[in-house]
């Protein structure tokens, strides 16, 4: 048997004295709200989880503040949209070292992207849940790379993430499944990922832009639109633009219902992503109700 040289036993002596400590929780940076909720389902309790752009924010228009910066470059793992819909995030999150810790959901195989009638890409992917389940296993793999000692868990979380998703589609069908469904109109076009999937829709969208006022030919348009379509009810964000409006009903009110597409109305938690797409799920039901 080879003796111990001194150095060994000195690095034995201390290896019993300071036991190896497991590795810190990884912390995950998120862009917006819905892909908060989606890491967190499959993190559990294993991570700290934030989001940069909150509900004081512009998904639509936004810029990192320096400690924005400082979150995102001390983070073990990103999660953002893609340059298709966060185009003023796209210079960061093409550096080699961001990018090699990054999940960019657009970019996922097989992910479902629609388009608006001009061309441009719908943001609003996540209300797709298929989408949100590539995402989820996007996640799920990074992590257990990151983190290999609580891999069986992340696994676990991902296949109660499914289940949890499967059960509320089908409860969703049902809520959904009206024999005489209402018209519904709604602030802007957020929604077409959400009606493909569980074969919704809506008359009316009242602006193209919600962050820019439509000019007086739009707005024509819109309350003639109104008047021939004579929605049920509006489907209304809590951050819409007031004055614009009444300037857009003018004559032609209408019972609203409020919705909430980025889930700033729902805590953070391993639920968080379902109850989201039941939240959409329960507007449009309501407009049941109104009519």
């Amino acid at each position: 048997m080879r003796a111990t040289t001194p150095f060994l036993a000195i690095l034995l002596s201390l290896t019993s004295m300071f036991p190896a400590q497991a590795m810190a929780q990884p912390d995950i940076v998120t862009t917006i709200r819905p892909l908060q909720f989606i890491a967190r389902a499959i993190a559990g309790d294993e991570a700290t989880i934030e989001s940069v752009i909150d509900i004081n924010d512009s998904p639509h228009h936004f810029t990192l503040t320096p400690s924005d910066r400082l979150n995102l470059e001390a983070a073990d793992l990103l999660i953002w949209s893609g340059p298709e819909t966060e185009p003023e995030l796209a210079d960061y999150f093409s550096r080699e070292n961001i990018a090699a810790k990054s999940v960019t959901a657009l970019a996922l195989d097989s992910v479902i992207i629609l388009q608006h009638e001009d061309g441009e890409t719908d943001p609003h992917y996540w209300l797709e849940p298929d989408n949100a389940l590539l995402v989820a296993a996007a996640v799920a793999e990074l992590l257990e790379s990151l983190d290999p000692d609580n891999g069986g868990r992340y696994r676990q979380n991902l296949d109660s993430f499914n289940r949890g998703i499967e059960t509320s589609k089908a409860e969703i069908r049902q809520q959904l499944a009206l024999e005489n469904r209402p018209s519904i109109a709604v602030y802007h076009n957020a929604y077409q990922y959400f009606e493909s999937h569980f074969d919704a829709s809506h008359v009316l969208d009242l602006v193209h832009n919600p962050e820019l006022s439509p000019g007086m030919r739009e707005t024509l348009a819109v309350r003639n639109a109104l008047q021939s379509t004579e929605p049920d009810c509006l489907l209304l964000e809590s951050d819409h633009n007031e004055a614009l409006l009444q300037t857009l009903l003018q004559d032609n009110p209408l019972p609203t219902v409020e919705i909430d597409p980025l889930g700033y109305g729902i805590a953070d938690s391993a639920q968080a992503y379902t109850r989201l797409l039941e939240s959409i799920a329960r507007a449009y039901a309501s407009c049941q109700s109104i009519n």
